[in-house]
């Protein structure tokens, strides 16, 4: 074959292989580019779901804040506007009970990038008031969902076109916020650039409304339970107070009984007496009358003798006087006792008062005395105490608490002693005794509600939980140490200046 033939086909394969080259190189490009968008596109998105991410945390941060509906409301438009990048956020709040019917009233809740710029607006919006169907707000009740709006203050009518269109607002959109049902607010939000409908904004906006209910009703729900829960536990605490009074009852029956009974026999003996000295009394009066007269009396003095002699006068008049005063003590005794009761009663106040520890522990052992005298001892170790900022009747509870369990502890003979200790700032009380003791396991339990070591139908349960309650309450603390078939001591420490908030 000529050179030249061969030059030319050899010519040939190189400008074929180039050909084939570059189309292999812009395969290439093609497929870079094309990974290149894919990649912009993830990131895109990557981003949007970031920033959609951080908006509902956000919003659920707050809402663990337990704060106001109004700072909720504030904060969520805040949210919104940052989430955006839109520069006015406002709310009208729902107001159902006009003369007018409903009405959408501005709250004064703003997010004002300029507030300068927009201030004539905000001013305007302030003033302005609107009804289901008018305008972003109304539009956005009586739909009862998100609305977008591409140019909001193209139609001229609405009150605030003038001013809108000055400042180049264009887009809109507004979201409703429902508590309980009802929607209590919309949240209105403006932009000055031409946004078109952006459905995925909506979504996420309607998500955001829905949560923003959600953390609203469960508030609602929180605050009905707290409410609950205070009162069940007072009726918790009344429950103990009962049943502490209950054990004392029969105690207080007897204590009561003892000077009733004299009393009452004292009292039938002077009417008896009373009814005779009239009689001689009587008799003395017509004695001066017939005297007075110069009339015969020996008759009528034998038989003023007589009756002296019968009623046994001169007793009488001495007994009156012993009766008398056994009366009055009795009375007494039975003053003291209806004092002392009515230091366990309303146990539920909650004002702060002084409380006197070695006057509240006297009048509880008083009480409990019956109760205690047949199997247990009962030593006292009381040093002088400052009064304390506390609440006597909640305190008499504990002490009662404290000292029933331990006479409880003791199965035949034993003794309960307790002390009060002045140390520092702080008040001990000690309550020792020498029963049966508790095991490591249930003193974990042992200020449970409802756990209690008694026999069934012998004990709530509830006492020692409720005792704690209360000294918690006045700023103290419980300690306890017990040793099984030895004892156990409870410590009680509270500080001087009482009652926490």
């Amino acid at each position: 074959m000529p050179d030249i033939e061969k030059l030319e086909l050899a010519l040939q394969k190189e400008r074929k292989a180039k050909i084939q080259a570059e189309h292999q190189l812009e395969e290439k490009e093609r497929a870079l580019n094309e990974s290149h968008d894919v990649r912009q596109h993830h990131s895109s998105l990557l981003q949007k779901k970031n920033k959609e991410f951080e908006l509902l945390l956000s919003l659920v941060q707050i809402g663990n804040q337990n704060i106001d509906i109004t700072s909720l409301v504030q904060y969520y438009v805040d949210a919104v506007c940052k989430f955006c990048n839109w520069p006015i956020g406002h709310a009208f709040i729902v107001n159902e009970k006009t003369e007018k019917g409903i009405e959408l009233q501005p709250s004064g809740i703003w997010h004002l990038d300029e507030a300068n710029k927009f201030a004539e607006f905000a001013k305007l919006t302030d003033e302005t008031v609107f009804t289901p169907g008018i305008c972003v707000p109304g539009r956005v009740y009586q739909s009862e969902a998100a609305l977008w709006i591409d140019e909001v203050f193209a139609d001229n009518d609405f009150p605030r076109s003038k001013i809108g269109t000055e400042l180049g607002l264009k887009s809109a959109f507004g979201i409703p916020i429902a508590h309980h049902g009802k929607i209590i607010y919309v949240a209105e939000f403006f932009s000055p650039r031409e946004e078109p409908r952006n459905q995925y904004l909506l979504d996420i906006l309607n998500t955001t409304g829905i949560q923003i209910s959600t953390i609203l009703a469960r508030q609602r729900m929180e605050r009905r339970l707290k409410k609950e829960l205070k009162s069940a536990q007072k009726q918790l605490i009344q429950s103990a107070k009962l049943a502490s009074i209950g054990s004392l009852a029969g105690g207080v029956a007897h204590e009561i009984n003892n000077p009733i009974a004299f009393v009452i026999s004292n009292t039938n003996t002077l009417v008896k007496y009373t009814d005779k000295l009239a009689l001689v009394f009587a008799k003395y009066t017509e004695l001066m009358n017939k005297l007075s007269l110069e009339a015969d009396v020996t008759e009528l003095v034998a038989e003023i003798i007589k009756l002296n002699q019968q009623y046994n006068v001169g007793f009488i008049l001495e007994d009156l006087r012993d009766l008398s005063v056994d009366s009055v003590d009795g009375l007494q005794r039975v003053e003291a006792i209806v004092a002392g009761l009515k230091s366990f009663a309303y146990i539920d106040q909650t004002s702060d008062g002084v409380a006197d520890i070695n006057s509240c522990l006297e009048s509880v052992l008083k009480m409990l005395d019956r109760k205690l005298k047949p199997k247990c001892e009962i030593v006292c170790h009381f040093t002088a105490l400052p009064k304390i900022q506390g609440n006597e009747s909640q305190l008499n509870q504990v002490f009662t608490n404290f000292i029933s369990n331990a006479e409880h502890a003791i199965e035949e003979k034993g003794t309960i002693t307790i002390s009060t200790i002045h140390e520092d700032d702080e008040i001990l009380i000690v309550f020792t005794d020498n029963g049966t003791g508790i095991s490591a396991e249930n003193i974990e339990r042992l200020y449970d509600p409802f756990f209690t070591t008694k026999e069934v139908g012998k004990g709530t349960g509830l006492g020692l939980s409720i005792s704690y309650g209360i000294v918690q309450k006045h700023g103290g603390d419980i300690s306890v140490e017990s040793t099984e078939g030895e004892g156990t001591t409870f410590t009680i420490n509270l500080p001087v200046d009482g009652l926490s908030d």
